[in-house]
């Protein structure tokens, strides 16, 4: 699993570090082609980011609190520094082992 953008020097685990339900692991940041903090989850069947493949994931809960309309429109925002407008008709819902889609904006519970 790869979590990008967090805090330089926020991260508390390396690698081989064992990680249980509810540890903070770091600090959301701001980091590499961002204008503003953002976390980006991606589960892959091997240790290196750029020669594995990318796998399904579920996570146990989450909220969708709103949807970018396209990555064009996401894509403009992280450019520009113009705020990301979410799509109309979203409706705020709690999910339970789903996985997240892409486009979504999704909050997690508390630690």
């Amino acid at each position: 699993m790869n979590y990008a953008h967090m805090q330089p020097g926020s991260v508390r685990f390396k690698p081989g570090d064992r990680v249980r339900r509810g540890d903070v692991i770091g600090k959301v940041g701001n980091t590499g082609n961002s204008v503003a903090p953002h976390l980006h989850v991606h589960v892959m069947n091997g240790p290196s980011f750029l020669m594995s493949q990318g796998v399904p994931s579920v996570t146990d809960l989450f909220m969708i609190t709103g949807r970018v309309d396209d990555t064009e429109a996401f894509d403009a925002s992280e450019s520009t520094g113009v705020p990301l407008e979410m799509a109309p008709g979203v409706t705020v819902s709690t999910q339970q082992d789903r996985m997240i889609l892409d486009q979504n904006v999704v909050t997690f519970r508390a630690g």
